[in-house]
Order: C-alpha cells, then structure tokens, then sequence
C-alpha cells in the first residue's frame, strides 16, 4: 500500500502530491555527530534559544545546524 492516492510509491514521487501540498513534514532534525564544546559563538538552531556561546555543550544537527544539548536539540523545526 502506498501512501500516495495516485499510486506513487510515496507523496514525495508524485509531482501531482507535490502541486497538492500533501507533503509529509519534513523529518526532525537528528543528531549527527557526538556533542562537543562550543569554541565559538554562533546561532542554535533551535529556536527560539538566543545563541551559542564559547563553552555551551552542543552537537550538530542532521540539517546542517548546530544546537544545545539538551532542550534545544529536541525542538522541532
């Protein structure tokens, strides 16, 4: 069974579920990488969280992005 009503083999093959809007949200970001100490400031992206400084504990994500451990790394995006 397909999650597509047109018979594609998901939402995601399918240009007609494509120009629906019927997409499934995009995947919760996950961590890729084991956390580490903050040399440098920059942003989290995890919001609403204000930034990272030196010395936060945090791990880069599956998007690209960079976040505390903790709460931040579990909010969705």
């Amino acid at each position: 069974m397909s999650d597509c009503r047109h018979g594609y083999p998901s939402p995601l093959s399918c240009i007609d579920c494509m120009e629906d809007g019927t997409l499934p949200p995009a995947p919760k970001p996950k961590r890729d990488g084991w956390p580490f100490t903050a040399e440098h400031p920059g942003p989290c992206t995890g919001p609403p969280c204000a930034g990272i400084e030196p010395g936060d504990r945090i791990v880069r994500m599956s998007d690209g992005g960079y976040r505390h451990v903790g709460e931040c790394e579990r909010r969705r995006t």
